[in-house]
């Protein structure tokens, strides 16, 4: 019984160096892990507390989660006919964007990784690229981050990342060589 014992007690002492040993290797991961940790708690989670107040009657004075449950605020909101309007344009956009913008650049790139010959594979991709770059502008899309304007976005050259803004501002901010910053800077006036 007392060798069971020492063997269970030397088994314990050996999972506890483990663990030691694992924190005292990783213990910055976990460090670094803590702040976005916090922000999600803090700024995505607690918030949602607030959506309690559909269900329940708000009274003045009485804190933000009132004094009774009610589904007034819920019933209202789901006759109002905008709602609807607001709730269908909202999916069909997300299930086109599932059902086009998602697989489309998936399908592509795996097409041009299926090209064999090297060079004409290359070809492909120069001549996707200098497609895109001359003609994102006629469907709406922008280089978010130009070359030459790093000072004013703060951000450097990214010559992969288009963003969508509408075919007449990206006519606009192509047509006077504009960054979104300098484009939204204007619109203010």
């Amino acid at each position: 019984m007392r060798s069971e014992t020492a063997q269970n007690e030397l088994i314990r002492n050996q999972k506890r160096a483990k663990r030691i040993a694992y924190w005292k290797q990783y213990w910055v991961m976990y460090a670094m892990l803590a702040l976005p940790v916090a922000y999600y708690i803090i700024f995505r989670y607690i918030p949602m507390a607030g959506n309690i107040l559909a269900f329940r009657r708000y009274v003045p004075g009485k804190g933000m989660f009132g004094v009774q449950w009610t589904t007034r605020y819920v019933e209202r909101f789901l006759k109002d006919p905008v709602f609807w309007k607001a709730f269908k344009n909202t999916l069909v956009l997300s299930l086109t964007n599932l059902a086009i913008n998602f697989p489309i650049p998936i399908i592509f790139a795996i097409a041009l990784n299926e090209l064999r010959w090297e060079p004409f594979k290359k070809f492909a991709q120069t001549a996707s690229f200098e497609w895109v770059s001359q003609n994102a502008h006629k469907f709406g899309f922008i280089l978010r981050f130009p070359d030459g304007k790093e000072d004013i976005t703060g951000v450097i050259y990214e010559p992969w990342h288009y963003r969508y803004v509408g075919t007449e501002a990206a006519k606009y901010i192509m047509e006077n060589d504009l960054c979104l910053e300098e484009y939204l800077e204007l619109m203010k006036k």
